[in-house]
């Protein structure tokens, strides 16, 4: 469990982008991170009415078969992901 908030509050933790398999493409809202060898945790990020960005946690779990895909993806930007979550919000 230690892992997990070290993972989240790292500034040297990689991110990258989630998969999204149900539209089979990445996901710039959802970030995979990881820093302690091969232990990931991924987060989705929502907007709040506010403005302000709201995490919720979705899992972690050892990447043993799948972080060289991971390592492949592309990198998760907050402000990439701050532009989606906008774009969506302008869209309703």
């Amino acid at each position: 469990m230690d892992w997990i908030k070290a993972t989240l509050t790292s500034s040297q933790a990689k991110k990258y982008q989630g998969w999204d398999k149900k539209k089979g493409t990445y996901d710039p809202t959802s970030r995979v991170s990881f820093e302690y060898e091969q232990f990931v945790v991924v987060i989705q990020i929502k907007l709040k009415t506010n403005g302000d960005l709201k995490a919720d946690f979705v899992t972690c779990y050892q990447a043993d078969n799948s972080i060289s895909k991971i390592r492949c993806s592309p990198l998760w930007s907050l402000n990439t992901c701050r532009a989606v979550l906008e774009g969506k919000k302008k869209g309703r």
